[in-house]
């Protein structure tokens, strides 16, 4: 929601504190790889293209991982 209301650096925030806890569990997530995925599509509104495609590439990693081939797709497609 944040994202689509434009306050960027509140959702950067946010997504970026959610990743750090989520790369402390010791197993695959599958709230992980939408928080990636939320991340790249923040950094594409945002511009950053570089930065979205590392974390479009996350997403897909992590959701391989888990079996989300939603968010797979989703990755995949940007």
């Amino acid at each position: 929601l944040r994202i689509v209301l434009g306050e960027y650096a509140f959702a950067l925030e946010s997504l970026s504190l959610s990743y750090e806890k989520l790369q402390q569990l010791p197993f695959p997530s599958r709230v992980l790889s939408h928080n990636l995925i939320n991340l790249g599509w923040l950094y594409q509104e945002m511009g950053h293209l570089s930065e979205a495609r590392v974390f479009f590439t996350k997403a897909r990693d992590a959701s391989r991982e888990v079996g989300d081939t939603g968010v797979e797709a989703g990755a995949l497609n940007n």
